[in-house]
């Protein structure tokens, strides 16, 4: 499965964007701070968990205080997502887009919290008319799908208002086109949260867990014994990007080591208690430490491999950073994106930033960029094709670099709409 699209709106100040994925497979969002990149990043992730979830968490979803917009411009918007990706079965390749729409909770209980409308559409390559054909359609009047690959898409279908139609499409055994709402499910997002790497080395030194947290230490020890090809890619990236480690190790401590083994002979459940770490060599050190010795940025760069490494190993089809360049050089910036591209080159990757460095190292035509406006809406927009090479000469002639020029632009307290409408895409 590839995704070409992604969209979503609807989430606290974000208007609807959508963002088309290029053939360098590394996309951007670049804007000031305070502007609405992780807004976009948390309501894809929001999006996911909603498709995942029960009608009954959905229904808590809807009245999220954090999420639901309250931007006076935009306080009437409802939470909206479309995912657009090739499938390939056999010989057939089509292309599905997948999309719905809820309103968020509201002071009035009737006219709030409630799933909207619904669609899923198919077009297959080299068909005559080449055409989105219409498998699933949901709005305020209907509620319908093709349910035979003769019929048309006009079977109804009853859900309630916190109930999507693929979840019961799911449990249709015999639908024609079953494995497609399969890989709607199948989608998964991997959005790292580095929030825990300011000042604390917890995630890489802990105890044996299965409840969920990330737990870096032993996911990179399981890794060597499992995926021993992708633990060398990650032990040699590591090594490429910061040349003075020498060696890393994954270790595994076990604390319940009996003395007695037949001491636990009739025990229903003996609970692990093992303690994971990460051993560094570095090249001038006499003795190996632990990740609590690196810098930032290296612990950093560590966690970056990792979560882009078990994207990989469980299939996943999206991977997104924040502030990917925090304490991270420049110039190993650039490098750490081409080693990306190389370990997940089956993955979608989209990088959040409010650096300028990234213009330098991306194809303009993969950067979206937020623009100014006076209302406090976060939206992303690309630069026009046929405007590339002007908006190149413009900042050759003020003797900027383009990244330098175009954050002039995206800081200006003053909007140029004039200029942003001749020179960027709409989004609207």
């Amino acid at each position: 499965m590839k995704i070409l699209e992604l969209s979503v709106g609807g989430y606290k100040n974000l208007r609807k964007t959508k963002i088309q994925f290029g053939k360098s497979q590394i996309t951007a969002i670049i804007a000031p701070n305070n502007f609405g990149k992780s807004n976009l990043l948390e309501g894809l992730k929001f999006a996911y968990d909603f498709i995942h979830s029960s009608a009954e968490v959905r229904a808590v979803m809807m009245g999220n205080l954090w999420a639901i917009p309250i931007n006076k411009f935009l306080e009437e918007e409802n939470f909206y997502f479309e995912v657009v990706f090739e499938n390939i079965n056999g010989s057939t390749k089509s292309l599905i887009e997948y999309s719905f729409e809820f309103a968020w909770k509201k002071n009035m209980e009737f006219q709030g919290s409630k799933i909207l409308s619904e669609s899923l559409r198919v077009k297959e390559e080299g068909r005559a008319k080449n055409k989105f054909k219409a498998y699933l359609i949901r709005n305020s009047i209907r509620s319908e799908y093709q349910s035979s690959p003769s019929g048309r898409c006009d079977t109804q279908v009853r859900v309630n208002s916190t109930d999507l139609i693929i979840d019961k499409m799911r449990m249709m055994d015999t639908l024609f086109y079953g494995h497609l709402i399969d890989e709607i499910y199948n989608l998964n997002f991997t959005l790292p949260d580095f929030m825990e790497a300011e000042g604390s080395t917890n995630i890489f030194i802990g105890y044996d867990d299965n409840d969920g947290r990330k737990n870096f230490a032993q996911f990179i020890y399981n890794l060597r014994d499992r995926e021993n090809h992708l633990y060398e890619l990650f032990i040699n990236s590591l090594i490429d990007l910061i040349p003075n480690i020498e060696s890393i190790t994954p270790s595994e401590f076990d604390l319940k080591i009996d003395p007695k083994p037949n001491d636990s002979n009739g025990i229903p459940f003996s609970r692990p208690e093992k303690i994971f770490d990460l051993r560094i060599k570095e090249r001038n050190n006499n003795q190996s430490t632990g990740v609590r010795f690196l810098s930032k940025g290296t612990r950093r760069i560590i966690m970056i491999l990792a979560s882009t490494i078990e994207a990989v190993e469980r299939g996943h089809s999206f991977i997104a950073f924040e502030e990917l360049e925090d304490s991270i050089h420049p110039h190993l910036l650039q490098r750490l994106l081409m080693i990306l591209k190389g370990l997940a080159p089956d993955v979608q990757i989209l990088i959040s930033s409010h650096s300028p460095y990234l213009v330098q190292y991306l194809p303009i035509e993969c950067v979206y960029f937020g623009l100014p406006n006076d209302s406090g809406i976060a939206g992303f927009s690309k630069i026009k094709l046929s405007k590339h090479k002007t908006i190149m000469r413009i900042a050759s002639e003020l003797d900027l670099n383009l990244g330098d020029y175009l954050f002039d632009l995206m800081s200006d307290i003053t909007p140029d709409e004039k200029f942003q409408a001749e020179y960027f895409d709409s989004q609207v």
